[in-house]
C-alpha cells in the first residue's frame, strides 16, 4: 500500500499567517496527579493537494515559550488498558451491548496488545462480564472480559483530559523520573473522534518477541520529538526497531502510517487531509504518545478524503494541471520494497491507455533514465511502511496517467497481477 506526496519542484512560496500551522506540545508526566508539560518544535515546507480541490499548503516554523506546570485533578486509578489472550481463533467480536444477542460490530485481532477500555463493565442475562472497549470514529464495542487481560493500569482516563488546544499550557519539553527507556517497537494505534478533535494514540512496547505478545514500555524515550505541518503531523522515534503487526497503520477520520524515513529512523505520520492544530502528549506508565487534532482557525478548505485502491492509498491528488519535471514521493509497503512506475495516455479506464515514453530519474530508482517501465525501490516493507521518491520528466502537453504499484503473482508463478495506484495527470504547455 502506498500514500503519496506530490510536490512540483518549483518556488516554494511562505503561506499566509492564516494558514500557519499550531503546533501545541507537552509532556504529561503523571506523577502523584502533576503533569509537568510542553516541548518546542519546528516543521519544514511541503505541498499538499487534495484529492479533489487544489489547494497548497505551506508549513512554518513555530517557537513554543516555556510554560507552567499542569496538574491532573484527582486521577483515576483503573485497569485500562487490555490485551486479548487466551482465543485459539484469529479474532474475537466486539457487540453493540453486553452480550451476543447484539449486534456484532468489530473485531479484535487475536493478540492485539493496548486496547483501551471505557472503565465500564456490565453481566449479560447468562452471567458473563463484559468490558466496553473504545473503537474508531467515537464508537465503542463490547468484549466478552474473559479474553482481555489487564495490559497497565493507566492513571487518567482520556473522557477526563479534554481536547488539548483550549487553556492547556505548553512549552519545552520537561521531564521527572528515569532519563532513559526500554521501549523498541510501536506495540499498538489507535484513534478517537471527539466532539472537539480526533485524538491519535500510539502505544510503544518493550522487549519485542516476534512468537509472543510483549509488554508495554514504562516511558516515552527522551529523544522522541514532534514536528507539525499544516495538514499532518509527524512523531519521530530514534531508537524505536519497528511496528507490531498491524500496528504499522490505523485509517480512520485521520490516516496515521508507521515508516522508516529515507534517514533510515521509524516515524510515525498523521496527515488529515486538512489544516489543523495539533497538540502531543506523552504519557507514562505506559509509555504512550497523545496527539490531539483540532480544525485549524483558517478560511473554509474542502477536505478530500484519501483515495483507497487495492494495496494502496493516495493522501493527495495533483492539481488540475503540473509542470515537469514533478517530484512524487509517498510510502509503500510493496512485497521486498520493490514497486513498478508506468506512464499511459489517460483512458477512460485505468490501465488501459497506451504506454508512453517519459524520463523517470531518483535515488530510489532502479533503471533511471528514458523508457516506459521503471524500477522503484522504498526504505523497508517487513518492519513498517518504506519511504520512495522519484522524479518525473520529458512528457509533452496532455493528459496522462501514472501508475505507482507492484506486480503481485496470483496463480500462475509466471504471471503478475499489476495492483496499485492510477494517478491522473495533465501536462501544462
Amino acid at each position: 500500500m502506498a500514500v503519496l506526496e506530490l510536490r512540483s519542484n518549483s518556488e516554494e512560496r511562505p503561506a499566509s499567517p492564516a494558514a500557519r500551522a499550531v503546533l501545541l506540545l507537552a509532556a504529561v508526566l503523571i506523577v502523584s496527579g502533576c503533569a509537568p508539560e510542553g516541548t518546542t518544535a519546528s516543521s519544514t515546507t511541503e505541498t499538499t493537494v487534495p484529492p479533489t480541490t487544489t489547494t497548497t499548503t505551506v508549513t512554518t516554523t513555530t517557537t513554543i515559550p516555556v510554560a507552567a506546570t499542569v496538574t491532573i485533578e484527582d486521577p483515576l486509578q483503573d485497569d485500562l488498558l487490555f490485551d486479548v489472550t487466551g482465543i485459539e481463533s484469529e479474532s474475537i467480536s466486539g457487540f453493540a451491548g453486553a452480550g451476543t444477542n447484539f449486534a456484532d460490530i468489530a473485531v479484535f485481532a487475536a493478540g492485539a496488545v493496548a486496547l483501551e477500555a471505557t472503565g465500564r463493565t456490565d453481566e449479560s442475562i447468562d452471567g458473563t462480564l463484559w468490558r466496553e472497549i473504545w473503537i474508531s470514529a467515537s464508537r465503542t464495542a463490547w468484549v466478552d472480559q474473559s479474553f482481555l487481560e489487564p495490559n497497565h493500569q493507566a492513571p487518567v482516563r482520556f473522557a477526563d483530559l479534554p481536547c488539548s488546544g483550549f487553556g492547556t499550557a505548553q512549552g519545552e519539553l520537561a521531564r521527572s523520573g528515569p532519563s532513559d527507556s526500554d521501549a523498541d517497537h510501536v506495540a499498538q494505534i489507535w484513534q478517537v473522534a471527539w466532539p472537539d478533535c480526533t485524538r491519535v494514540v500510539i502505544a510503544l512496547g518493550a522487549d519485542f518477541d516476534f512468537d509472543g505478545s510483549s509488554p508495554l514500555a514504562a516511558e516515552v524515550p527522551p529523544d522522541v520529538s514532534v514536528e507539525a505541518f499544516s495538514t499532518w503531523v509527524r512523531v519521530t522515534l530514534p531508537g524505536i526497531r519497528l511496528a507490531r503487526g498491524d500496528a504499522s497503520e490505523d485509517f480512520g477520520d485521520v490516516t496515521v502510517l508507521v515508516a522508516r524515513s529515507f534517514g533510515g529512523v521509524l516515524v510515525v505520520d498523521a496527515h488529515t487531509g486538512a489544516p489543523g492544530e495539533y497538540f502531543a502528549r506523552f504519557l507514562v506508565d505506559p509509555a504512550r504518545i497523545v496527539i490531539d487534532i483540532l480544525p485549524a482557525n483558517v478560511a473554509a478548505v474542502v477536505v478530500a478524503p484519501p483515495v483507497v485502491g487495492e494495496g494502496v492509498v493516495l493522501a493527495e491528488a495533483l492539481p488540475p494541471s503540473v509542470h515537469l519535471p514533478l517530484t512524487i514521493s509517498g510510502y509503500s509497503r510493496w512485497f521486498e520494497a520493490g514497486g513498478t512506475v508506468i506512464v499511459r495516455r489517460l483512458d477512460k479506464e485505468p490501465g488501459v491507455g497506451e504506454v508512453v515514453s517519459a524520463r523517470v530519474t531518483g535515488e530510489f530508482v532502479v533503471n533511471p533514465g528514458t523508457g516506459t517501465t521503471w524500477g522503484v525501490y522504498a526504505t523497508d516493507w517487513l518492519d513498517a511502511w518504506g519511504r520512495f521518491s522519484f522524479e518525473l520528466d520529458n512528457l509533452g502537453p496532455g493528459e496522462y496517467e501514472v501508475f505507482i504499484g507492484e506486480c503481485q503473482i496470483v496463480d500462475d508463478p509466471d504471471t503478475c497481477e499489476y495492483v496499485g495506484a492510477y494517478l491522473p495527470m495533465t501536462v501544462a504547455p
